[in-house]
């Protein structure tokens, strides 16, 4: 760490006027200043449970005033701060799916900013990976338009699994061209790649409260008995990996060895374990349609469990009184919760409200479809002792 903090002073030095690197800086020092509280008999400690006592309260206050100096660059410079909100994201990009509907016939959303499909049909149709990826790249580019300057060159990678596709998506954005792994490559596309991308939000993005904070253990571990490498990761016994980590680790060991999220056991349950509801009379807010698809998560999710089931990915059906309908897939890996599943109706419903296609009419129906359900193993307390309640503490701080 402290050679991190000598190079960012450097290139801080260089220049000057970089609020990002002067962010990076400050982070460092926080990072830092807490060090030596962090551990305690080689587990990792919780904020809350942190020792105040051994902060290195000088360290703090550099932070502090080298990211007061920061803000001042980006005030001056007439910028605005925004904070991250998920639902300001959906809006902007329901542009995306909405397109790519045109290119594949079956689609599932991530998050906002990240749409995923399989490759198999579509790659036949238009004539290969390579062709395909075009083809969406130049879809995407132009339903974002003047947007995607904002954001950068749309990334679009075509791997096996979805944490390898993911990466190579961010690889494609970088060089500004699609980036297509061969089949059966994945494995090898990641072992030279920093272990520490099993806990980024950005390529894993069902990482969510006590999930992440797990996760985050998990890397911090992998690093400290020298695992530094994805190829390092993907090299250990799988039995091994599950014996220590739980599923947790499964899918951590997974997901290095360039193998989908989850094994064959995952299963699609018949259309009657559908749920839904009509709303009398019709609503035009979101907040009423994510109270009764609470209720309706609710519902799946109970029976679901009364089978010992869980599930991985659900279809959202949401239709008006003027006979508009949209549906979307979303995928949550460890499984959904009913505040998860709502979090997605309401991104949703944030997304539909825009664009040309802004539906006329009030809701009048609600359905949750459960399209992939897996055994409900449980989810493993984290491996340093904390319970669940300390772990969404943690993540909020």
């Amino acid at each position: 760490m402290e050679e991190a903090i000598r190079l960012t002073i450097r290139l801080l030095q260089q220049v000057p006027d970089d609020p990002e690197v002067a962010g990076l800086l400050a982070l460092e020092l926080y990072v830092r200043a807490r060090t030596d509280s962090r551990f305690a008999n080689g587990e990792l400690v919780l904020l809350d449970a942190q020792d105040r006592t051994r902060w290195d309260l000088e360290l703090i206050e550099q932070a502090n005033g080298v990211l007061s100096a920061a803000l001042d660059v980006v005030t001056a410079a007439d910028q605005t701060l925004l904070t991250h909100d998920l639902r300001r994201d959906a809006r902007a990009f329901e542009a995306v799916p909405r397109a790519l509907e045109d290119v594949v016939a079956r689609l599932e959303v991530a998050r906002p900013g990240l749409v995923r499909f399989t490759t198999r049909g579509p790659s036949r149709y238009h004539g290969g990976d390579e062709a395909l990826a075009r083809r969406v790249g130049e879809v995407v580019g132009a339903a974002l338009g003047a947007r995607a300057a904002v954001g950068g060159p749309v990334g679009v990678g075509v791997a096996d699994g979805r944490f390898a596709s993911a990466i190579a998506a961010h690889r494609a954005s970088e060089r500004a061209a699609p980036l297509v792994v061969p089949p059966g490559g994945s494995g090898r596309f990641l072992a030279p790649l920093p272990s520490a991308l099993l806990a980024d939000v950005a390529l894993v993005p069902e990482l969510d409260g006590p999930t992440r904070v797990e996760r985050l253990a998990l890397v911090d571990l992998l690093a400290r008995l020298g695992l530094h490498a994805l190829g390092a990761v993907a090299a250990l016994d799988p039995a091994d990996v599950v014996g220590r980590f739980g599923t947790v680790g499964r899918l951590a060991h997974r997901q290095a060895a360039g193998l989908d999220e989850l094994p064959p056991a995952a299963d699609v349950p018949p259309p009657e374990w559908a749920v839904g509801t009509e709303i009398e009379p019709p609503v035009h807010e979101a907040g009423p349609v994510a109270f009764v698809a609470k209720s309706l998560a609710d519902d799946l999710l109970a029976r679901l469990a009364e089978r010992g089931l869980a599930c991985v990915q659900v279809a959202v059906v949401v239709e008006t009184e003027h006979g508009e309908r949209r549906v979307r897939s979303w995928r949550r890996v460890p499984a959904f919760s009913a505040a998860a599943v709502v979090e997605r109706v309401r991104w949703q419903l944030d997304g539909w409200g825009v664009g040309d296609d802004a539906p006329s009419g009030g809701v009048c129906l609600v359905r949750l479809v459960p399209e992939e359900v897996v055994p409900a193993n449980g989810h493993q307390l984290s491996f340093w002792g904390g319970a669940t309640e300390a772990d969404e503490r943690a993540w909020r701080a």
